[in-house]
């Protein structure tokens, strides 16, 4: 049986997990509200829920396989004074030995106010994190929406930015040391 760990009307749960020559995961959360984060970080604030199913396989001689499918409906910060609008994500991602890919979307209120997505490759040798510090990367992100929504989620709240924001960014380098040109 899987474990299953369940908290305010979702759950987490490990379908797998195996640990030593082979390292091998199935797990996922169903409708897990996000403010279960705040066990690390009381300041946090963050709510909404999440679903997602991650995959990770490595073995040695057989590489590296992994995928993760993401979706954060109604993500949030409450500060002290201010609450950021809801966004819903949605993010797909793809391991193999020699590369790291992802798509992201970013919607508020139906409508896509954000594009995300980067690939990774090649990867080289070496551990998994060696691996993507090492890698070349390639990232474009675009956003188009409330300033407040991305700025609240900072959790700076001595200033607060509103109205609407237009953000381009285009990522390259490694991802040791990536560099970021936009607007």
């Amino acid at each position: 049986d899987p474990l299953t760990i369940r908290y305010r009307g979702g759950k987490a749960v490990i379908n797998s997990a195996t640990f030593g020559e082979e390292i091998a995961v199935d797990a996922g959360v169903q409708n897990l509200s996000l403010s279960l984060l705040d066990i690390t970080n009381i300041d946090l604030g963050l709510s909404g829920a999440a679903n997602d199913r991650l995959i990770y396989s490595w073995k040695k001689g057989t590489g590296t396989r992994g995928s993760a499918s993401i979706k954060v409906k109604g993500l949030s910060r409450s500060g002290v004074t201010r609450t950021s609008t809801p966004i819903d994500i949605g993010l797909n991602a793809e391991l193999t030995d020699d590369r790291l890919a992802m798509r992201a979307l970013f919607s508020q209120e139906g409508k896509i106010v954000g594009k995300a997505q980067a690939l990774m490759a090649p990867l080289g040798p070496g551990s998994l994190m060696e691996r993507l510090r090492a890698a070349p990367i390639k990232a474009q992100l675009r956003y188009v929406g409330p300033a407040s929504s991305l700025w609240r989620l900072t959790t700076v709240e001595i200033i607060d930015l509103s109205g609407q924001m237009a953000l381009t960014a285009n990522i390259g380098g490694t991802g040791a040391d990536p560099v970021i040109d936009g607007a």
